[in-house]
This record gives structure tokens, sequence and C-alpha cells, in this order.
């Protein structure tokens, strides 16, 4: 059970770092045009 708690917890911060960096690339383009 520990083993699967761990995978998602690692797959939520996948998820979360993704979407992070793709909402700063956003912020930075929009500032650059």
């Amino acid at each position: 059970m520990s083993a699967i708690l761990e995978y998602f917890t690692l797959f939520d911060f996948f998820i979360g770092a993704a979407l992070v960096g793709i909402f700063c690339c956003g912020l930075l383009d929009r500032e650059m045009n």
C-alpha cells in the first residue's frame, strides 16, 4: 500500500512541476511580447 502511495505522490509532484513550468513559461512569453 505504501508503495502505491509513494507512486501517486511522485506522479502528483511531476504533474505539479509540469504545470508550474508551463505557467512560468506562459508568463515569460507574455512579458517578452
